[in-house]
C-alpha cells in the first residue's frame, strides 16, 4: 500500500496499520522517523520514487495521493488498478483552465482543482 504521508496521510497510516497492512509513506526527509514511527516504510517522494518503491521489494496494491498526482502516476507504473487509487487533486492541462475554473466555480468539485503549466 502506498500512502502519502501529510495530516491525512497519518492517519490514513494508522488505518492502514490497524488493518495489518504494509504501507509505504511517501513524504520528506523529515517526516521519515515519524512515518516509521506509525509503522509505515518511509520514501521520499519526488523523482525517482518509482526506483525508490521498486527498491524495497514486494507489491503495492493500493496507493492514496493526497498531495498532487505524482504518486499516482507512480502508482499507474506500478500496475495499481484505478479503482484502487484515491487522490484529492482534479487535474488539467494550462490550455483547458477554462475547464478548471468551471467545476471549481460550480461548487461540485469534491477534490482540489491543479492545473499543470
Amino acid at each position: 500500500m502506498l500512502i502519502a504521508g501529510g495530516e491525512v496521510g497519518v492517519v490514513a497510516v494508522q488505518l492502514a496499520r490497524i488493518a495489518r497492512k504494509r504501507v509505504i509513506g511517501t513524504g520528506s526527509p523529515s517526516s521519515a522517523g515519524y512515518l516509521q514511527r506509525l509503522g509505515a516504510e518511509p520514501v521520499f517522494y519526488g523523482e525517482g520514487l518509482l526506483d525508490r518503491i521498486h527498491d524495497l521489494g514486494g507489491t503495492v496494491t493500493a496507493a492514496l495521493d493526497l498531495h498532487g498526482t505524482d504518486t499516482v502516476d507512480v502508482a499507474h507504473m506500478l500496475a495499481v488498478l484505478d479503482n484502487r487509487i484515491c487522490t484529492i487533486a482534479a487535474t488539467f492541462p494550462v490550455d483547458d483552465i477554462r475547464s478548471a475554473v468551471e467545476l471549481q466555480t460550480g461548487r461540485h468539485v469534491r477534490s482540489k482543482v491543479v492545473v499543470d503549466l
